[in-house]
């Protein structure tokens, strides 16, 4: 039990404050006495207040206020207070302003909002909103940065819902406050538009491809990598702090995500990767791509990190007309046949899109067809009767392949022509020199090296791809698990996944997405209890 206070005691407390007791007797420590601050001010307290860190309440700003210290901070403002009696700070009253708007509200809330600047609710949101308010043009100018459209006629304000247009023809809408954000575009075309800044910042800059890798640190994955500088990056959504309700559902899912983050951290630390990692809260206000350009030019150069790139050169527009346009992709495969891609509109890789051959004729074909190598059966069905365009049964020398070469602005440079399934050398436009069975060259195969290359410049369906197995990934890897699989064609085709316990099974992706995991072990599990 600690020893009963004393007036000596209470007077030492009151000096430790820089202020006095006044009071001459002490009876206990619920019983009021009377203090006086540094200042001058004189009050009454009792002695358990003061000893457990209470003091002036004039001086910290706690004094209890008055029925005309509401007048006074009405009358600042241009207004006044329409109620005759004050109990305490929140106890609701009615307000007047200079506009002739009345409201309730209670002294605290007022006096937070005069600390502001602010005073009347509707004049200080129609303020803010004149304030922020844009105009047509700037939605206008937004649009053709991100390389789409905007299709509404007119502009109210940023949370009334405009129209828009992506690189790919894709409609819907959205509201500016959205789109201003830098965090939406096309939901159609950037299921994570974040992360795809951040990676095409990174390409911009360094001049060298970041892709997702899963075997550098397997069984982790990274969101990017590049080999020659042996640098990684990870953004690192809200999932990654805080549960989220759909990847992070409780503490404990919460708790293994922080403990696969750190391991993260540890594998590329002991192979000497240097990680660049970008969490969500430190770029959630990088608004505009500039912003975000330099945020990562100065993460770059703390970590002694080669740029190539001048910063005020990148044309971060690029990032959606190129970058992930699926259209762009097509009219750049239809460029290696010398034709082009028409279509204004991009509905997915089965739904026939509109092309053109190098002779003009005009075909619809499935995207995914394309980029099997198919292209215009005109062209095809006249190369049966064409003897400048031999089938594989007319191939006879050296002759017909040059004629078939010839059609892909390339040659054969074989000497010898021996039938149609020995391989014979080749030569495309851009100097390749590459091996292929003559029928092969007639099914619409040609220069690998100029595929590959294509798909390094123009990733976006296999980015696409990549996008959805990462995202199956960090789901599986919530219950300790992982998705091996390579490929992806929608959420109804079944993937491979191991679990913790090593088992390999097959899922459909929206299955997994619902919650579902490893049969196996949720047999076991029943079985034990």
């Amino acid at each position: 039990m600690s020893p009963k206070l004393t007036l000596e005691d209470i007077q030492i407390l009151a000096e430790s404050r820089e202020g006095k007791c006044l009071s001459d007797h002490y009876i206990n420590s619920q019983t009021h006495m009377t203090f006086q601050c540094k200042n001058g001010h004189i009050w009454k307290a009792t002695p358990a207040k003061v000893r457990f860190g209470r003091w002036c309440r004039k001086c910290s700003g706690h004094e209890k206020k008055t029925l005309q210290d509401m007048q006074k901070v009405s009358k600042k403002h241009g207004g006044e207070c329409l109620s005759s009696s004050y109990k305490n700070n929140k106890t609701k009253l009615l307000w007047k302003c200079k506009h002739g708007h009345n409201f309730e509200a209670d002294a605290s809330l007022i006096f937070t909002r005069d600390k502001k600047g602010r005073f009347c609710p509707k004049c200080s949101t129609r303020k803010r909103e004149i304030e922020r308010r844009h105009t047509i043009e700037e939605m206008q100018q937004l649009a053709y940065n991100r390389g789409g459209k905007y299709l509404s006629t007119s502009y109210t304000d940023s949370h009334t819902k405009l129209t828009w247009q992506c690189t790919d023809g894709h409609i819907w809408k959205a509201k500016p406050n959205q789109i201003l954000s830098g965090r939406h575009w096309c939901p159609h075309c950037t299921p994570n538009l974040t992360e795809e800044r951040v990676r095409f910042t990174l390409e911009a800059l360094t001049g060298l491809s970041f892709r997702s890798n899963r075997e550098i640190i397997a069984p982790y994955e990274l969101d990017g990598y590049n080999e020659y500088l042996n640098v990684g990056f990870e953004y690192n959504g809200i999932q990654h702090y805080k549960i989220d309700g759909f990847f992070i559902r409780n503490e404990n899912e919460l708790m293994q995500r922080i403990q696969h983050d750190t391991q993260k951290e540890q594998l590329c630390k002991q192979k000497g990767i240097k990680l660049l990692i970008i969490p969500t809260h430190d770029i959630s206000d990088k608004t505009n791509d500039e912003q975000l350009i330099q945020y990562i030019t100065n993460m770059l150069l703390t970590k002694n990190i080669p740029i190539k790139q001048n910063i005020h050169s990148i044309d971060s527009r690029k990032l959606y007309t190129t970058y992930m346009s699926s259209l762009y992709e097509l009219n750049e495969i239809a460029k290696m046949y010398g034709g082009q891609c028409t279509a204004s509109e991009y509905k997915g890789s089965k739904a026939k899109i509109e092309f053109v051959c190098a002779k003009g004729h005009h075909f619809m074909k499935r995207p995914y067809e394309v980029k099997q190598g198919q292209w215009c059966k005109t062209c095809y069905l006249e190369s049966r009767n064409d003897d400048s365009h031999m089938n594989t049964k007319q191939i006879k020398s050296l002759h017909d392949l040059h004629k078939i070469a010839e059609t892909y602005n390339g040659k054969c440079i074989s000497s010898k022509y021996k039938n149609s399934k020995t391989k014979v050398e080749f030569v495309c436009a851009k100097g390749h020199h590459f091996m292929k069975r003559p029928y092969k060259v007639m099914e619409g195969q040609w220069c690998r090296l100029c595929y590959l290359e294509l798909r390094r410049t123009t990733p976006h369906s296999y980015a696409k791809q990549q996008k959805e197995l990462d995202m199956l990934d960090k789901i599986a890897q919530t219950h300790n698990g992982r998705c091996i699989s390579k490929e992806y064609k929608n959420r109804n085709t079944k993937v491979e996944f191991v679990c913790s316990a090593d088992h390999h099974f097959m899922k459909r992706p929206y299955e997994v997405m619902r919650g579902q995991w490893c049969k196996e072990c949720y047999l076991n599990k029943r079985k034990r209890h």
